[in-house]
């Protein structure tokens, strides 16, 4: 079922096009089986393997380029978010006492 309504001028192409480009905004990955999950509840270990996966593509097309660059910022925003959590939890109140 298409996100999107068909104008009459469009074609069905240009309508899976556009549902495409609005699942990569909304981070929206299409597993194997069909299953669709969000990016943001994907394991590490799911979305290494994804990236992975479209770093080998021989042909990569548009789309791969836009999920590359869609999980990779995934991938970035799950490092700085340990990173700070890490350093957060590292601190105590007597370090900031005066």
């Amino acid at each position: 079922m298409p996100m999107f309504d068909k104008w009459e001028w469009e074609t069905d192409a240009e309508v899976a096009y556009y549902d495409m480009y609005r699942e990569i905004q909304r981070g929206i990955w299409t597993m194997r089986d069909g299953t669709k999950i969000d990016v943001e509840d994907m394991s590490n270990r799911h979305l290494n393997n994804a990236i992975k996966m479209l770093e080998r593509k021989q042909n990569p097309t548009d789309f791969n380029e836009l999920w590359l660059s869609r999980l990779r910022q995934e991938r970035t925003r799950r490092i700085r978010e340990k990173f700070w959590e890490d350093a957060l939890n590292s601190l105590s109140y007597e370090d900031y006492r005066n």
